[in-house]
């Protein structure tokens, strides 16, 4: 039971750090917190946390019906292959091999010629998404109703979110899902509450201007970090594929 618990203290605190990276969800809710507020952040979020939690319960349902059938294993080298490109898509290759030669001690009478770079994460969309934002003077605010349904229907129409909730589930269940019956339920829930308590942590950190400045300077650490976390979840994901091909070979 410890164990399971873990697991889902583990999903859950992946999709918080999953939030910093790059989609349509980190705009939306960084561009809200910076020009109209944290409250406004934190109704944006609820609808973005009400679509993830349908999704969540969709995955969960359907996950543990999937896991008992002899193809599941497919199933999850299929949502490793989708984790493993996010994680090659976020991982800022541009701007760590600059940050590496930046480190490095130069030799007597050895100069430094790195290029001018801009002071955000190796994502055109995402900088550009972050420097509008802090620089984007207060404008007329939506009401609290509008900013939930905005956050829904950006959640709930987004089709990655459920592959992204099924890479990081479908491990989980396949372990304890059909062996607790709290554990569905459990894990729906803790995604939901990590979803919503992830997006008021980012949302009030970024009413502080130098942590605003500090994000843009560091974003590409930040990828690289959720990127590796990507991979590793990846990996264990094609497991259960390895371990049924070595059975049938040997």
């Amino acid at each position: 039971m410890t164990e399971a618990i873990w697991s889902i203290i583990w999903a859950g605190g992946l999709l918080i750090v999953s939030q910093l990276s790059p989609g349509p969800d980190f705009f939306l809710v960084v561009r809200t917190a910076l020009s109209q507020g944290f409250r406004s952040a934190t109704a944006l979020s609820f609808g973005i946390t009400l679509g993830l939690l349908i999704q969540a319960i969709v995955v969960c349902l359907v996950g543990t019906w999937v896991v008992e059938q002899s193809w599941s294993c497919l199933v999850m080298a299929a949502a490793g292959v989708w984790l493993s490109y996010l994680s090659y898509n976020i991982m800022p290759w541009d701007r760590l091999p600059r940050r590496v030669l930046e480190w490095v001690p130069l030799k007597a009478g050895q100069s430094a010629a790195l290029p001018a770079e801009p002071m955000h994460g190796t994502d055109p969309m995402h900088a550009k998404a972050v420097e509008q934002a802090l620089e984007t003077p207060h404008e007329s605010h939506s009401t609290k109703q509008q900013l939930v349904v905005q956050g829904f229907l950006c959640n709930i129409l987004n089709p990655k979110c459920m592959l992204f909730i099924s890479g990081i589930c479908i491990g989980p269940l396949n372990a304890y899902g059909t062996a607790s019956n709290w554990f569905m339920p459990a894990l729906a829930i803790a995604l939901g509450v990590s979803s919503q308590a992830g997006w008021m942590l980012w949302s009030g950190l970024l009413q502080f201007p130098p942590l605003r400045r500090s994000y843009c300077r560091r974003a590409h650490i930040i990828d690289a970090v959720f990127a590796t976390l990507l991979a590793l979840c990846a990996l264990l994901l094609f497991v259960p594929l390895l371990q049924t091909a070595g059975q049938s070979i040997f």
